[in-house]
């Protein structure tokens, strides 16, 4: 279960319908909405909008990722978000919207997911199967366990390390999973195991430049 609190109401909620137990969770960078993101300890991912009221906090489901074969004991789980924030002339609630966008490290495998894609074509809050075919959803193999990912502040590319030395550097199509194309890769450690990664950019501010 997920208690989500606001420290300043003292309101809380719990989110009971998880059913494994909960290996990561993150908010969104919205400045708009509050939404989290939940991976399971079998890669089961659940994302939820958070609306926080002046005596309740409510939440309903956006996304649900269910493994049909589960990954127990295969990966450590991560969910990072695109830390991408739209300058106010912009249309928050674009197609492509990268804001809603997350990746979720999975073994040798970045699975990376746009809610706001998935949720126009599929509808809120039904369940996907990873290993089908999404508009809004790709997979990024690689050779060796991926460590840590992450986005450009645009949400067009992403850069994934590994446990093998690697650095790879994609950029992202959202609407074929077949054209995600490695841009550079990069070996900065004599091939000993990556911990980290960040695209280097003010995240806090948004420029087209």
């Amino acid at each position: 279960m997920v208690r989500i609190t606001n420290q300043e109401t003292g309101v809380r909620t719990l989110i009971k319908n998880l059913k494994e137990d909960i290996k990561d969770l993150a908010f969104a960078f919205s400045r708009e909405e509050i939404i989290l993101g939940c991976v399971d300890s079998e890669g089961n991912i659940l994302v939820y909008q958070i609306e926080d009221g002046p005596h309740s906090i409510t939440f309903s489901l956006l996304l649900h990722v269910f493994h049909q074969s589960p990954n127990r004991g295969k990966a450590n789980f991560r969910l990072i978000w695109c830390p991408f924030l739209p300058s106010y002339e912009e249309d928050a609630d674009s197609s492509d919207d990268p804001e809603k966008m997350f990746v979720v490290l999975n073994g040798n495998t970045a699975e990376v997911f746009n809610v706001t894609m998935l949720n126009a074509k599929y509808g809120k809050g039904n369940t996907l199967d990873p290993n089908d075919t999404y508009e809004g959803y790709i997979r990024i193999p690689h050779t060796a366990e991926v460590i840590d990912a992450s986005f450009s502040s645009d949400g067009t590319a992403l850069a994934i390390a590994s446990t093998d030395g690697y650095v790879k550097f994609f950029q992202l199509y959202m609407l074929d999973d077949e054209k995600q194309k490695c841009l550079h890769e990069w070996r900065p450690h004599g091939g000993e195991a990556l911990s980290s990664i960040i695209f280097i950019d003010n995240v806090l501010e948004y420029s087209s430049e």
